[in-house]
């Protein structure tokens, strides 16, 4: 494996959490925290900072995936509300 590949690799590892936030609308198109990382205080962190960096005074979350019970969970106690469910629509060509 070349070097940068493998040290790319390395850091991925050890990312804690990553988001992508959109701050004219606030949504939040991207949130996870490392599995090795959750429960430590990450999320509600980078959740905080995000409060902090949007303009328009809320926040909101997109695609969140239904599956996931430990997202859903951590956004409810958070006092996120569901809005709307959204239908995922696939094209087979």
């Amino acid at each position: 494996m070349p070097e940068d590949a493998e040290q790319g690799s390395r850091n991925r590892r050890h990312n804690r959490a990553r988001t992508i936030l959109y701050p004219d609308s606030g949504d939040i198109a991207q949130f996870a925290v490392n599995k090795v990382f959750i429960r430590m205080g990450i999320g509600s962190m980078l959740m905080k900072t995000l409060s902090i960096e949007t303009s328009r005074g809320k926040l909101g979350v997109v695609n969140v995936d239904r599956s996931s019970t430990d997202t859903l969970n951590f956004l409810t106690d958070l006092r996120f509300k569901n809005f709307a469910a959204q239908y995922e629509m696939i094209l087979e060509l």
